[in-house]
């Protein structure tokens, strides 16, 4: 199963140092010289880090005169996520004949169509305020590249949640089962999940749209969560 290639890449993580750089590389595209400056860290150790992150793919690098540039590769980050979740997680997720925790959580899993913007703002939130609860997900029946940029940028600005650290677009089949499915809305049409929703949100999509409407949405969403934990409450 590869297990010897995968040990070599979750190494890459093992280190203070290569965390740094990572997340210093979370802000763009940087130089060689700026990381220096930045971790306070000597060339050599530099580029020793470097071989490794790179080698492992998360990492891309590329020759600008007499420095090398370094910046977080996105495929390489998708990969390493996909690798880690086929290692950490039980088959009780996905199957309900296998039970390892009677007492486990519910599961709660937020479904639009693509799965890049209201669902991730769902998911991010759920986490954030009532992780210590209830388990979050969000999917869709087609995938982005990435989270919308406009989401990212204004759930770090309102709250400080950086989505882009452990969330990505993945369709329903990439989440365990849920035990309760919401639907964000049906303006952009109903995605057909092979079961019935629980609730319907019935939210606008903000895509697009200016941040006064984002920001409306975002808070419409924060409210739905809270409400949603006073209605599992009572049941």
């Amino acid at each position: 199963m590869g297990y010897h290639e995968d040990a070599r890449r979750i190494k890459a993580l093992t280190d203070e140092n290569r965390l740094a750089i990572l997340v210093a590389l979370q802000r763009g595209e940087k130089c060689g010289c700026e990381l220096l400056e930045e971790l306070k860290i000597s060339q050599p150790t530099l580029s020793h880090h470097m071989r490794i992150l790179a080698g492992s793919g998360l990492v891309n690098c590329r020759k600008d005169g007499k420095w090398m540039r370094y910046s977080i590769s996105a495929g390489g980050v998708h990969s390493f996520r996909q690798m880690v979740d086929s290692y950490a997680r039980c088959d009780c997720e996905t199957d309900p004949t296998i039970c390892c925790d009677a007492a486990r959580r519910k599961r709660i899993a937020f479904i639009c169509v693509h799965n890049s913007c209201r669902s991730q703002i769902a998911e991010a939130l759920g986490k954030h305020l009532l992780g210590n609860k209830y388990d979050f997900y969000s999917a869709g029946t087609q995938t982005k590249p990435q989270i919308n940029q406009d989401a990212v940028r204004l759930m770090k600005r309102l709250y400080s949640i950086d989505m882009e650290l452990t969330q990505y677009s993945k369709t329903i089949d990439k989440i365990p089962a849920p035990d309760v499915a919401i639907s964000m809305g049906c303006d952009v049409g109903c995605p057909f999940i092979g079961r019935p929703f629980d609730d319907d949100w019935g939210l606008p999509d903000p895509t697009g749209q200016s941040d006064e409407v984002f920001v409306s949405v975002i808070r419409q969403i924060e409210a739905k969560v809270r409400d949603l934990d006073r209605k599992l409450g009572r049941d």
